[in-house]
């Protein structure tokens, strides 16, 4: 997300928008919003359709290996709290999507804390 954050006017600058889902309370999403200091769209989908919708899990199996502790204590460090909103058994991913509802680009994390590099959505943009 820190990458995300800042890159985001690359995106704008390829006319590009960028929304990111949460599956906390709308509460929760505006405690998030301030966490992170996103500034782009945020929404929330505390059912999770969207991510079964894409194919993203939400297992236990996600999260147990040893990059998710070391994901886990950097997230620590930089203010996330077991407060903080959300499903932590969900695993991300990141989906581009055409204004002709194409998908070029779609990626599912096998593991928590796993993220698509930034340029990688970038290069994938029409």
């Amino acid at each position: 997300m820190a990458e995300l954050r800042k890159q985001h006017s690359s995106f704008i600058e390829k006319n590009a928008e960028v929304a990111v889902v949460g599956t906390g309370s709308i509460a929760q999403l505006k405690e998030f919003s301030q966490i992170i200091g996103f500034s782009g769209r945020l929404f929330t989908d505390p059912f999770r359709q969207s991510f079964k919708l894409l194919g993203l899990t939400g297992e236990v199996e996600g999260i147990m290996s040893l990059e998710p502790l070391t994901t886990a204590y950097s997230a620590l460090r930089s203010g996330f709290t077991p407060e903080s909103p959300g499903n932590f058994l969900q695993l991300n991913g990141a989906v581009i999507v055409t204004p002709e509802e194409s998908v070029p680009y779609l990626f599912r994390s096998t593991a928590a804390g796993e993220n698509p590099p930034v340029s990688e959505l970038l290069s994938a943009l029409p």
